[in-house]
């Protein structure tokens, strides 16, 4: 006779022959048992697990972090270029909002005051590194490298 059983260590459903003699296995497969066997819960990522992500994990702090760098992080998923843990530098959001678009990942900011702060009057963008180094060292820098400058912002009052 068939039986449908859940793992409880990948809460996985599996069906199962049970047999006269023995107990039916608790497990899906060895590699679970051996995870229950050494009292680690999940071999993967558990259904429970992944509806506690984001707003929903219990020790959500709002989606801002700092970086070690100290650049303020912002939580944001759908971002096409956000990072495997789903946060994109504020800075960049900054710009992006100004500019209208998203910020390619060869594209750079940077930051007027050598702060870290991401007043939009106090950030500028470059299609390319080279070209903010450039900018950086006191070099010439092309005004069609120049995607975003905050210092224009500034003078027109925005």
């Amino acid at each position: 006779m068939l039986y449908t059983m859940t793992c409880p260590t990948c809460d996985n459903e599996f069906t199962t022959k049970r047999s006269k003699n023995s107990p039916p296995p608790k497990f899906c497969s060895l590699k679970c048992r051996g995870f229950a066997q050494r009292g680690t819960k999940n071999p993967g990522v558990s259904r429970a697990l992944r509806l506690r992500v984001g707003p929903k994990h219990y020790n959500w702090k709002g989606g801002r972090r700092l970086h070690s760098r100290g650049y303020v992080c912002i939580y944001s998923p759908d971002h096409p270029f956000c990072t495997r843990s789903n946060y994109v530098f504020e800075h960049r959001l900054v710009v992006e909002k100004q500019i209208g678009r998203y910020l390619a990942p060869e594209e750079s900011v940077h930051h007027l005051s050598g702060k870290i702060d991401n007043h939009s009057h106090m950030l500028m963008a470059f299609v390319s590194q080279s070209a903010h180094k450039r900018f950086e060292r006191g070099g010439n820098v092309n005004p069609s490298e120049i995607i975003f400058d905050g210092r224009k912002q500034r003078e027109l009052g925005l």
